[in-house]
């Protein structure tokens, strides 16, 4: 899938070259959309218990997640070059306008002016790509490798909760008083989208955004073991989660195996 994604990579470009920033716009969409059925046509998680418990299970695990972290990254990298781009111009067309519109819904950031400074400065502190190695050692640590309840029943990759009747699951767990499900998903695909969305839209998450742009600044690829430090809230263990995080990164290599920024400016 990150081969088919290179490939659109480099026909955007050469057609953002030679017709704009509009076309490039629409390929965008057409991009989302065709990346979404693509991925979508494996609706289940394969059966992870049909691999031994350990460094076959986490193979197979990382081989199946990896690609679709990489999909959706590459998805962002192309928003993030466009938005780059349209805050470069002084009088944006009428698609472009629409489409950063669609954008700043999607990210929680309405009421926007594409000449607004710090609108397109706090857009492009969302619209940026997750690490890969951070997204994989999350999913394994939230869903046991596969092998969890909510990653077999509802493609739940990361613990998202819903809290609608009959969203998701009912932990066997929780306690009473509480409302909350494990939100279900239709595709593994959408779990992670959504993990993706949530990490780069919820005010508790304002402090990795915020590092992560720092990296950028630096001319530095985002990194999973740094910003990991940034998602203490992510878990009630905090800190003893952090730590479970950025171990499961090391002693897995999942940032020397490809799976670090996932995409870079």
């Amino acid at each position: 899938m990150p081969v088919i994604h290179s490939k659109y990579a480099v026909r955007l470009a050469a057609l953002r070259r030679r017709y704009g920033l509009v076309l490039a716009g629409a390929l965008l969409a057409l991009l989302a959309t065709l990346s979404v059925r693509l991925l979508e046509r494996e609706q289940r998680l394969p059966d992870f218990h049909a691999y031994p418990a350990g460094p076959e299970r986490k193979a197979a695990f990382i081989a199946y997640i990896q690609p679709l972290v990489e999909a959706e990254n590459a998805r962002l990298h192309l928003e993030r070059k466009w938005l780059t781009e349209l805050s470069g111009k002084t009088a944006p067309g009428w698609y472009d306008r629409w489409l950063l519109g669609e954008m700043a819904e999607a990210y929680g950031l309405g009421g926007h002016q594409a000449s607004d400074e710090a609108f397109i400065h706090e857009l492009l502190l969302r619209l940026d790509v997750v690490p890969g190695s951070l997204a994989l050692a999350q999913a394994a640590k939230e869903s046991g490798w596969g092998a969890s309840r909510f990653a077999r029943k509802g493609n739940n990759l990361y613990g998202e909760r819903c809290f609608e009747r009959g969203c998701g699951l009912v932990p066997r767990q929780r306690t009473d008083g509480q409302s909350h499900e494990v939100q279900s998903f239709p595709t593994p695909f959408r779990s992670i989208q959504s993990y993706i969305r949530n990490i780069n839209t919820h005010p508790q998450y304002q402090a990795f955004r915020e590092q992560r742009a720092r990296l950028r600044k630096a001319g530095l690829a985002p990194s999973g073991l740094l910003l990991a430090d940034s998602l203490g809230s992510y878990s009630v263990r905090g800190e003893h989660y952090v730590e479970e995080i950025k171990q499961l990164i090391h002693y897995n290599g999942l940032e020397a195996d490809g799976g670090g920024s996932g995409v870079s400016d």
